[in-house]
């Protein structure tokens, strides 16, 4: 399998007229990987029971899977998640780490242009299950909704400059052994900082 690595992609920047502009294509072959930085917060986690989550930070990764590309009827690439990992801590809940659940396959991401005349603005889609731990909270949580973010004008992918996507649906977490265990909700309209790995 062959992988673009962006961190040494994201040095092609060129001075065009004295303006600097990434080199970046829509259209990543099949079978390549795209490797983002994840950062999230300070943000808000809704918590069933008990206080919220209001301090919420945290960092990772994520790498996905060209399995389409093309232009008809406008450029777009079609990918799916091969690992995700992003770890962090809430003043009130502690540390938390979460990363891919292989056990279920979410829909396939996307990143398609808005137009038939060029690659940007583009829209971006992004899907996943995860799974993982709460320091404060008991047992091994997990979302059975898929968590959706999307971004509707991205100037560049592959390597990505930094890219804001917003949650589309409340995505609920819940521990399936516990179904007494408080549950907690990455919200609607909550936001998401993708960018190419430092």
């Amino acid at each position: 399998m062959k992988r673009i690595i962006i961190t040494a992609t994201i040095t092609a920047v060129m001075a065009v007229a004295g303006i600097p502009r990434l080199a970046a294509s829509l259209s990543v072959p099949v079978g390549q990987t795209v490797d983002c930085r994840i950062v999230i917060g300070p943000s808000t986690i809704a918590v069933s029971t008990g206080q919220d989550a209001t301090g919420v930070t945290a960092t990772g990764s994520a790498t996905f899977q060209s399995i389409a590309t093309g232009n008809e009827p406008v450029e777009f690439t079609t990918l799916v998640p091969i690992a995700l990992n992003f770890a962090g801590s809430d003043p009130t809940y502690g540390k938390f780490n979460f990363a891919f659940d292989q056990s279920k396959k979410p829909t396939n991401s996307s990143v398609v242009a808005n137009q038939q005349t060029s690659s940007f603005p583009a829209t971006g889609n992004i899907y996943a299950f995860a799974v993982g731990t709460v320091d404060g909270l008991p047992g091994r949580y997990e979302n059975a909704r898929e968590l959706h973010l999307t971004s509707s004008n991205l100037v560049s992918f592959d390597p990505q400059l930094i890219e804001i996507y917003t949650v589309v649906d409340d995505c609920v977490f819940s521990d399936p052994l516990n179904p007494v265990a408080p549950t907690f909700t990455i919200t609607a309209g909550s936001q998401v900082l993708l960018s190419a790995p430092c």
